[in-house]
C-alpha cells in the first residue's frame, strides 16, 4: 500500500463526511474510480491501481467495500501484518470502538472478531 493510499484512509477513519462518501460507493465497478476523485477533493493524488491489491489481481466486492465504503478501514504501517477487530455480522461492519462479546451499538448483534490483513 503506498504512502498517499495510507494517508487517504487515515483521514477517512477521521473525517465523518469522507467516510459517509466513501460508504456510499457500492458498485464495484465504478467504486475505485470514484474513490480517486474523491481523493482528489482531498488533495491526495491516487490512481485506481492503487486500490489493486500488490500481485495485481482485482479486489472482491467485500475487499473493495473494506477499501473504500466499509467501517473496516484500517492503515497499518509497517511491511505488513494483521489486525482483529470487532465486528458485526447483521450491520456488515467493523466497530473498532466497540468489544468483541459486546452487543452492536447499532443493532444490539453480538460483536464477533474478524481479522484484517494489509500489506
Amino acid at each position: 500500500m503506498n504512502e498517499n493510499l495510507k494517508k487517504f484512509l487515515e483521514e477517512a477513519s477521521k473525517n465523518e463526511e469522507l467516510k459517509a462518501r466513501l460508504a456510499a460507493l457500492t458498485d464495484k465497478d465504478t467504486a475505485a474510480a470514484k474513490a480517486v476523485e474523491l481523493a482528489k477533493e482531498y488533495g491526495f493524488a491516487l490512481t485506481a491501481e492503487d486500490f489493486q491489491p500488490a500481485d495485481g489481481e482485482e479486489l472482491s466486492l467485500d475487499e473493495l467495500d473494506n477499501v473504500a465504503g466499509g467501517w473496516c478501514i484500517f492503515a497499518g504501517g509497517g511491511s505488513g501484518g494483521t489486525k482483529k477487530i470487532p465486528y458485526c455480522e447483521k450491520c456488515e461492519e467493523c466497530k473498532v470502538d466497540e468489544t468483541v462479546g459486546k452487543p452492536c451499538s447499532k443493532c444490539g448483534t453480538i460483536l464477533t472478531e474478524i481479522i484484517l490483513h494489509y500489506n
